[in-house]
């Protein structure tokens, strides 16, 4: 009977998953939810479970969001919060930024996207970009100057057709700052750009899961993307404790806008990709260099101050793309630097000049791979990759959408190998179209609009947990007889 009964409750435990659709009928005692998500890396967000509803909370913007379950009643103080959103939410989604894109590629909803609100020219997905190609996708920051024009090909020319699109969007996801959109009347604000870790900044996929009913996926991904990112560091460990002394890293650029060299200051994610890399990481934390431009409302280093600080580091990485212009400008005092005379020097066009503003936020596991492999603590990525090699490679181009690109771009099965790694991956560097970004800011998050392969996630599934529960039914069939 005890046996029994532990395969009564694997079964059960097997076969309990989040709703997809309304209920029917109500159980006001019965939890809806048994798959739930938690915040465990982040400090911005909160979430809490009732039976039939769902209550969450934005810390950064101080904003709070009612989700219950289509079917039943929302509570009696549902008036108390920003947003009462019935879930799973209708495939009818607006974002803002392309930011949310790999994020709802990760769990296999890029489809439900409708409406994007901005500036369409920086969308890097290939499989996103053939949606709004199709027509499937509503621009409403339609620049013709500067947009590709395939993108425009389908768009509606009808006033009274964009305006009934955007009254059916059921949530628009959108950075705090985001101004409204006429028709559209459901916002939910999102903050991961304003955590100072990878492991956070990935974790917002829970936050974005409890929208869809999709809590299982959320956390299957977030725990594969740990385990892999751990499987970087260890190896870079392993690698590095060979090596005489750490390898060095400048993390700077040149802003041709504001005229001035940005360098790097910790803590921030590149901080990060180096201690996991055992790497060393030159950054002014303390502001104790000095900064002769005072631009764009902070203040830059002139290129001698740069020179100075950065000339004995191994490895350059310059987060913008203007490394050719600005070596143009600046050769004669940049010829001094160490990692100029190697050819050490990598941008971020390894992937086209989009994808690290759009990918990277959800690619953290591969970014740092790629950044070890820069300082040599790691094999490169199979396939391309992130940073690319100014004087040795070209710029990445944008690639195709492929039935695996419209899903999750986190590989989950994988073997970590010490020291070797040569996994059986499917990178996203070999895809991004072309745009105009604005150089990144080592200072913070990108100050402009700011990650597609592998297989889907899905909930946990196997033959042998089919054979279990075959096993288990059997068995109580086998039960039930003899106990009549």
């Amino acid at each position: 009977m005890k046996f029994l009964a532990v395969c009564f409750s694997v079964f059960v435990t097997a076969q309990a998953v989040n709703p997809t659709e309304c209920l029917s009928s109500v159980d006001p005692d019965f939890d809806y939810f048994p798959d739930k998500v938690s915040a465990v890396d982040s400090k911005l967000w909160t979430v809490s479970y009732h039976n039939s509803y769902k209550i969450l909370r934005n810390i950064d913007s101080n904003s709070s969001y009612l989700l219950y379950q289509c079917g039943t009643t929302p509570p009696a103080d549902s008036n108390l919060y920003d947003e009462v959103i019935p879930i799973p939410i209708a495939p009818n989604v607006a974002i803002d930024e392309v930011v949310h894109i790999p994020m709802l590629e990760q769990l296999g909803q890029v489809q439900s996207i409708d409406v994007f609100l901005t500036d369409p020219q920086y969308i890097s997905s290939p499989c996103f970009r053939d949606k709004v190609t199709a027509g499937e996708v509503l621009l409403v920051d339609r620049t013709e100057e500067d947009t590709s024009p395939d993108l425009l090909l389908n768009q509606p020319s009808s006033p009274e057709r964009v305006m009934e699109v955007l009254q059916n969007v059921s949530v628009a996801f959108v950075s705090p700052f985001h101004s409204d959109i006429p028709g559209v009347d459901t916002y939910v604000k999102v903050s991961f750009y304003a955590e100072l870790t990878n492991a956070a900044i990935f974790e917002w996929l829970k936050f974005y899961s409890t929208f869809f009913n999709l809590e299982a996926v959320a956390n299957e991904a977030v725990e594969a993307a740990a385990d892999r990112y751990e499987c970087v560091t260890e190896n870079a460990g392993r690698i590095q404790a060979d090596f005489p002394q750490q390898p060095t890293v400048l993390w700077a650029y040149y802003s041709d806008y504001c005229l001035g060299w940005s360098v790097a200051k910790c803590p921030n994610y590149y901080c990060e990709f180096a201690s996991a890399c055992s790497a060393q990481l030159l950054s002014d934390d303390d502001e104790s260099q000095s900064y002769s431009v005072d631009a764009c409302g902070t203040k830059f280093m002139n290129v001698t101050e740069l020179v100075a600080f950065g000339k004995d580091a191994d490895h350059w990485i310059f987060p913008a793309p203007n490394w050719d212009e600005t070596n143009v400008e600046f050769e004669k005092e940049l010829s001094v630097m160490k990692s100029v005379q190697n050819k050490q020097v990598f941008d971020y066009l390894g992937a086209g000049p989009n994808a690290w503003y759009e990918e990277r936020y959800s690619s953290y596991y591969d970014v740092v791979q790629d950044f070890c492999s820069v300082v040599g603590t790691t094999s490169p990525l199979p396939g391309g990759r992130w940073f690319r090699n100014v004087f040795q490679h070209k710029e990445g181009q944008a690639g195709e959408c492929t039935r695996e690109g419209e899903h999750s771009i986190l590989p989950y099965n994988f073997e970590c190998v010490p020291a070797v790694f040569d996994l059986p991956i499917a990178s996203p560097v070999a895809t991004a179209p072309a745009g105009k970004p604005v150089a990144e800011s080592p200072m913070g998050q990108p100050v402009a609009e700011p990650s597609t392969g592998g297989s889907v996630a899905e909930t946990p599934s196997s033959s042998s947990s089919f054979e279990l529960n075959y096993a288990c039914l059997a068995l109580m069939s086998i039960g039930a007889l003899m106990l009549q």
